[in-house]
C-alpha cells in the first residue's frame, strides 16, 4: 500500500508539473503577443504624428501659394 500510495504520488507530481509547465508556455506566448501588440500600437502612433506633421506642412504650404 505505501508503494502504491509512493507511485500515485509520482504520477500525480509529474501531471501537475507538465500542467505548470504548459501554463507556463501560455502565459509566455501571451506575453509575447503583449510584446507585439504593444510595438505595433508604438509604431502606429509615429506613422500618425508623421502623418500629422506631414499635414501641417502641405497646408503651409498651401497657404504661402495662395498668398
Amino acid at each position: 500500500m505505501v508503494l502504491l500510495s509512493y507511485t500515485i504520488r509520482q504520477t500525480i507530481d509529474a501531471q501537475l508539473s507538465t500542467m505548470l509547465a504548459e501554463q507556463v508556455d501560455q502565459a509566455q506566448s501571451g506575453l509575447d503577443a503583449l510584446i507585439l501588440s504593444q510595438k505595433t500600437i508604438n509604431s502606429l502612433h509615429r506613422n500618425n504624428a508623421d502623418i500629422e506633421k506631414y499635414v501641417l506642412l502641405d497646408l503651409c504650404y498651401v497657404k504661402s501659394v495662395k498668398l
